[in-house]
């Protein structure tokens, strides 16, 4: 059926543009043709746009940084970040479930893994909501304490006193649901089985997981103070969720322009508080005072920190772009063989790219440099300089007469 006004014919798709609706949804032609996944990662094409799904320890939108403090999520105890779960994962499964005329649950068992560190006693690390069941998971006095409210099923609550985790250091806790029986475990030990009904974290009804705090008109808000500290990753149901940017599964926001970034904490040694001779090594709001040992050489290299180790060994403490003994290696060049000539260097869109090598070309002095040369070689020198400045590529063991640099 078309319709018209005074015989112009109307184009209802116009009308939905002028206020940014489109009658159909935008393909982006080509998504994963060109594979700019790094590192093992595998491109998902989802019709409008794509998503890299990285291989254990690498994130960033094309996989192209190694996970380390300076890609974690840093809270304050005032803001959260927030994801909602997106609907068309669940379509997707009650569809299979619909077409193979099956009514159980085919989402499976449901799994939580997050790294974090903090140095608080106390604080919200994640809450997970239904419309009315939710999973708490906090901090109570430097133990991991645990909250399910599964409605009808009833309410677990149960501290881990056998570990405190308060103390700076980064710790792995990993939360295992199948059937009425609840695992969790910390830094890969078993802290605690729970043999009751539990809610399903994982399961299809899961409207909203948060970080750092639980979202306002929960009744478990107005006793749940906020997570101070820094999650390196979250791994839910086998996905690794990114802080930023689009996913599959969720939609994400933050609370707080506290919510960013980077979790390297203050310089503590940039006063020197060190006497007689020792290294000071930043470890995240404190510091240590230690004999420098190997460190005295400076071997860390691209702004990595050197941490003295026991037997004369030390550790670089890499950013997220350099990897190796010394942080010599760029992770975005990891197993690239670039053709002779050229180096190897991160691209801008995070990928790599081969570049012409520095070669050495030959710069002839001009003619009324020669009398100075003949009349003084530290005239000469200071006459090449100023015409030409040196770098430390260039080459100063050639005759006189000829300069060699990058």
């Amino acid at each position: 059926m078309e319709f018209a006004v005074n015989g112009r014919p109307l184009e209802p798709s116009q009308a939905l543009v002028s206020h940014d609706i489109l009658d159909r949804c935008p393909r982006l032609e080509g998504a994963c043709t060109a594979n700019l996944c790094r590192h093992g990662g595998t491109c998902i094409d989802y019709w409008s746009w794509q998503q890299c799904k990285c291989m254990e320890g690498f994130t960033g939108k094309y996989c192209e940084k190694y996970i380390t403090a300076d890609t974690a999520l840093s809270l304050d105890g005032t803001g959260r970040l927030d994801y909602a779960m997106r609907q068309s994962p669940k379509r997707d499964i009650l569809l299979r479930q619909s077409l193979m005329g099956l009514t159980s649950d085919l989402s499976g068992p449901s799994s939580l893994k997050v790294k974090f560190r903090t140095r608080s006693k106390s604080g919200t690390l994640l809450h997970i909501q239904e419309s009315s069941n939710y999973t708490t998971i906090k901090l109570k006095n430097g133990n991991v304490h645990y909250i399910s409210d599964a409605g009808v099923g009833g309410k677990v609550e149960r501290t881990l006193g056998e570990m405190v985790l308060s103390d700076g250091q980064w710790h792995v806790l990993q939360v295992f649901k199948n059937g009425s029986s609840t695992s969790l475990h910390v830094d890969g030990a078993l802290l605690k089985l729970i043999q009751h009904p539990t809610q399903d974290f994982g399961g299809l009804n899961v409207l909203t997981m948060s970080l750092g705090g639980v979202p306002s008109g929960s009744t478990q808000q107005k006793i749940a103070s906020g997570f101070d500290g820094c999650l390196a990753y979250v791994k839910y149901n086998g996905e690794n969720l990114p802080f930023s940017g689009d996913h599959s599964t969720v939609t994400i926001s933050k609370t707080s322009p506290a919510v960013k970034i980077g979790c390297r904490g203050p310089n503590l040694c940039e006063s020197s508080p060190c006497w007689d001779g020792l290294m000071c090594v930043n470890q995240w709001y404190t510091y240590q005072c230690l004999p420098p040992g190997e460190c005295a050489s400076n071997p860390c290299q691209n702004r990595g920190s050197c941490v003295p180790g026991p037997h004369s060994s030390y550790t670089c403490v890499c950013s997220e772009f350099y990897t190796g003994k010394t942080c010599e290696t760029l992770v975005a060049c990891l197993g690239v063989q670039c053709p002779q000539g050229t180096l190897c260097k991160t691209a801008n869109n995070g990928g790599f790219i081969c570049s012409p090598s520095p070669t050495a070309t030959e710069l002839t002095l001009p003619i009324w440099a020669v009398p100075a040369i003949v009349g003084s070689c530290a005239t000469a020198l200071a006459l090449v300089v100023l015409r030409h400045p040196i770098t430390r590529e260039q080459n100063l063991s050639k005759p006189l007469g000829h300069i060699y640099s990058a």
